[in-house]
């Protein structure tokens, strides 16, 4: 991205865009930055994953307005928040209603 682009959404939207750079770059960015954007993007990956490859796809949601799409998808997205609060806090498995014991 240029830095003419860069300049103009920070000028015009106030946007600060913040681009990886190359390895081949004079200034790269920290190594804990760039660490943390890997995780960040892998996080949002996983979740993207998650929702569009099980359950109910996001993309075979047939609904037939627009209300009743964002219902499924709020329903969806609520769902899949739960799952992940009952795995982390409580250790149990929203499949199977298993408890697994912490290692």
């Amino acid at each position: 991205m240029g830095a003419a682009w860069q300049q103009l959404l920070q000028g015009d939207l106030d946007i600060t865009m913040l681009c990886p750079k190359r390895s081949n770059q004079t200034l790269p960015f920290p190594t804990c930055f760039t660490s943390l954007i890997d995780s960040l993007c892998q996080r949002i990956e996983g979740v993207f994953n998650e929702l569009t490859n099980l359950g109910k796809n996001l993309e075979r949601l047939l609904a037939k307005t627009v209300v009743g799409l964002a219902t499924r998808v709020v329903s969806l997205i609520a769902s899949h928040t739960l799952k992940l609060f009952l795995r982390r806090f409580f250790n149990i498995d929203a499949q199977s209603f298993s408890y697994n014991q912490p290692d």
